[in-house]
């Protein structure tokens, strides 16, 4: 009895011990978005616009509704650390390519990131842009913009008229190859 009783006690103080050691090494770690930007603009370069519905009305995001969507796809196989003001997406590519800022995110090796294009503007547990998109056609953009300067990063002009829940994208995921899917895969491999 008496040994069961260090022993919990033991285990006890493991437990917190850790649970301490882990806050305090969280509390002094750096915080990846506080790097300097001309860190984290090259790795933008392996950032593709993979696919995207301009007529969505199956997929629902978190307010219920359906919307349009943009899916980018991670190439590399490392985490992208993207800075809330450097990123962007836009359905405007030749007049407004800085549109939406993307937020602070990570985005893993070979991840996709779904952005709903509702006019919502926000992040709560998904991310709004503030456009949505034309079925009859426009011109998709991904853009960084580091101390003022724009960089293109990937661009696709679309003019096919999509029907209710076609998407268009990548085949294979971020390939050059673009077609239209009759099955959309959002968030996932084409």
């Amino acid at each position: 009895m008496l040994l069961r009783l260090h022993m919990k006690n033991f285990l006890h103080f493991i437990i917190i011990s850790c649970i301490a050691t882990s806050c305090t090494k969280d509390r002094f770690q750096i915080d990846p978005f506080d790097k300097p930007s001309d860190t984290l603009s090259s790795d933008y370069k392996s950032l593709k616009i993979n696919e995207f519905c301009a007529r969505g009305v199956s997929f629902v995001n978190e307010f219920g509704m359906a919307s349009d969507w943009i899916e980018i796809y991670n190439t590399s196989n490392k985490n992208i650390l993207v800075k809330k003001g450097e990123l962007f997406i836009t359905d405007d590519f030749g007049n407004k390519k800085d549109k939406y800022a993307l937020p602070n995110i990570t985005i893993g090796p070979k991840e996709f990131i779904l952005i709903w294009c509702d006019n919502r503007d926000t992040v709560k547990t998904q991310i709004h842009s503030n456009f949505s998109l034309s079925s009859n056609g426009e011109s998709l953009g991904l853009v960084s913009k580091i101390n003022g300067n724009i960089s293109d990063i990937d661009f696709y002009n679309y003019g096919v008229k999509l029907i209710d829940d076609q998407s268009e994208g990548r085949l294979p995921d971020g390939g050059p190859v673009w077609t239209v899917f009759s099955q959309a895969t959002p968030g996932g491999p084409n």
